[in-house]
């Protein structure tokens, strides 16, 4: 089975200057926990899932430790959380790209979501932002079908 086979056509994205707050509004109105960032010409330069918007509430392990203290006090980290509403997308997104192109199997996209720890995957042709698949369209058609012999669209 391939990728076009269970990808999604409609794709939703932000750009790089989604603030924190609008990107947290974005996938909350979108019921979506995460999404591509273009640029102006419509090309991935990003993904950005509820993992990175969590990362920037917690700091990186090496800062934690210089003053654990204040990282451990969580009702003051909860009152210096608005600091980071402003920022935007191109300083929150991963921007190592990790995709699959149309006709890749489906399983090569479980194996770059078990050895990346992601859930989705742009999917480009050509250069350009055709779909996306993720862990639940997988489940939904390539896994049913090889328990019940059908593919559910």
């Amino acid at each position: 089975m391939l990728v076009r086979q269970v990808m999604s056509k409609k794709v939703l994205t932000i750009t790089p200057d989604f603030t924190f707050q609008k990107i947290v509004k974005f996938l909350s109105k979108h019921n979506v926990s995460g999404v591509p960032v273009v640029n102006k010409k419509k090309r991935v330069i990003g993904v950005i899932s509820e993992k990175d918007l969590f990362h920037k509430l917690f700091p990186k392990q090496k800062t934690f430790y210089k003053d654990a203290e204040y990282y451990m006090n969580y009702d003051r980290m909860e009152r210096d959380a608005p600091a980071v509403l402003k920022i935007p997308a191109r300083k929150i997104m991963s921007k190592k790209v990790i995709h699959v192109a149309p006709d890749d199997h489906v399983l090569k996209a479980c194996s770059l979501f078990m050895v990346h720890g992601i859930r989705r995957l742009p999917v480009i042709d050509k250069g350009r932002l055709v779909g996306i698949v993720t862990t639940g369209s997988i489940y939904r058609n390539f896994l049913m079908h090889i328990t019940e012999g059908g593919i559910v669209l």
